[in-house]
């Protein structure tokens, strides 16, 4: 007698064995996902350095002083609405539950800045930020135990303080 077709058995082992390897394929693209995240973050922060100096040549420097969670003071270049279009990319992917970005111009005169520093949390480490600044860093701080992300140099200028 000819058998036309698989047996039970025969089907639940392809199925069980099409359900593990999917599972390994969708635990691999977790990773992936986050690493592409993370790149996202560091080319957005690079941008953001472009487009700040283009801020700084249209405007004469970088504008009035100043430090916040939430960058969004008038009168800053992080008001800017190119400047603004990255930091909200940026703030699309960095990790939520936190002041996901944070910005400062220094020193604080009323009228303009000579530095500027953006910080953004990563997508995937709590302690482990990624910076920008305006001497041409960008890449990793690390705030674990509540270290700042940023420092005030000799000069009085603002700048990320890396790894």
């Amino acid at each position: 007698m000819k058998s036309r077709g698989f047996t039970l058995i025969e089907l639940l082992v392809v199925i069980a064995i099409i359900g593990i390897l999917s599972g390994i394929v969708l635990t691999a693209l977790g990773g992936a996902r986050n690493k592409a995240k993370e790149a996202k973050i560091q080319s957005e922060l690079g941008q953001l350095r472009s487009a700040a100096e283009l801020y700084a040549i249209d405007n004469d420097g970088y504008g009035p002083g100043y430090s916040s969670s939430s960058c969004n003071a008038a009168g800053t270049m992080f008001v800017d609405s190119k400047i603004t279009s990255i930091l909200d990319s940026v703030k699309k992917v960095a990790r939520t539950g936190v002041s996901s970005v944070q910005c400062a111009a220094r020193p604080g005169t009323s009228t303009k800045s000579t530095s500027w520093a953006v910080t953004a949390a990563s997508a995937s480490s709590p302690n482990i930020w990624w910076c920008v600044d305006s001497s041409g860093y960008n890449g990793q701080v690390d705030r674990s135990g509540g270290a700042s992300w940023a420092k005030t140099t000799a000069g009085g200028n603002v700048a990320c303080n890396h790894i």
